[in-house]
C-alpha cells in the first residue's frame, strides 16, 4: 500500500521524520480518544498523519485554509501505522463541545468495524519514499464520499 504525507514543510528525500509535536488539530477529542486507544497504536496527540489516497492528503490541508501553492506532497513509508475512519475525530470534537457521548464514535475509531471512504494512518515516524505531483482536486468525486462518510458517523449513537 502507498501512505502519503501532504505538508507545507518541504522534506528532504530518505529523511526520516520523527513527531516532535503536539497535534494542533481537534485537541479535545485528541486528547479523548487517546484515553482509550490500544496499547500498540500511536497516540493521536503526537501522531504524523498520513492518507491512503494523494487526492484526500491534498484535500485536508486545503479544506484547513493551505493555498495548495504551499502544499508538498510526499509518498512515505510509515515505521508502525495505525489505520482509523477520518471523520470520526471531527464527529468526536462536535459530541464533546455538546455534552454528549464520545465512547461509541471512539470505539469505532479505534478498531473500525465499518465501512469508511477515507481512512487516516496515524504513525509517530515515517520515511520520505519521493515527492510527488500535486493531484488534480476534483471535488464532485471527494466531496461526496466524504459526505458518505459523515452521514455514517452521524448514525453511531
Amino acid at each position: 500500500m502507498k501512505y502519503y504525507h501532504a505538508t507545507k514543510d518541504e522534506l528532504p528525500i530518505g529523511k526520516k521524520v520523527k513527531s516532535t509535536r503536539n497535534n494542533s488539530f481537534y485537541k479535545n477529542a485528541s486528547k479523548e480518544m487517546d484515553k482509550l486507544k490500544p496499547l500498540n497504536a500511536p497516540g493521536r496527540e503526537k501522531a504524523l498523519f498520513l492518507a491512503d489516497d494523494a487526492e484526500f492528503a491534498v484535500y485536508f490541508l486545503m479544506k484547513n485554509g493551505v493555498e495548495i501553492s504551499e502544499i508538498n506532497l510526499y509518498e512515505v513509508e510509515p515505521e508502525c501505522e495505525h489505520k482509523a475512519p477520518f471523520v470520526l475525530t471531527h464527529k468526536v470534537e462536535k459530541r464533546l463541545q455538546d455534552k454528549q457521548s464520545v465512547e461509541s464514535l471512539i470505539a469505532e475509531y479505534w478498531n473500525p468495524q465499518l465501512k469508511w471512504g477515507f481512512y487516516e494512518y496515524l504513525t509517530l515516524s515515517f520515511t520520505v519514499k519521493k515527492r510527488v505531483s500535486l493531484p488534480e482536486i476534483d471535488e464532485s468525486f471527494v466531496f461526496p464520499l466524504y459526505d458518505c462518510d459523515v452521514r455514517q458517523a452521524e448514525k453511531i449513537s
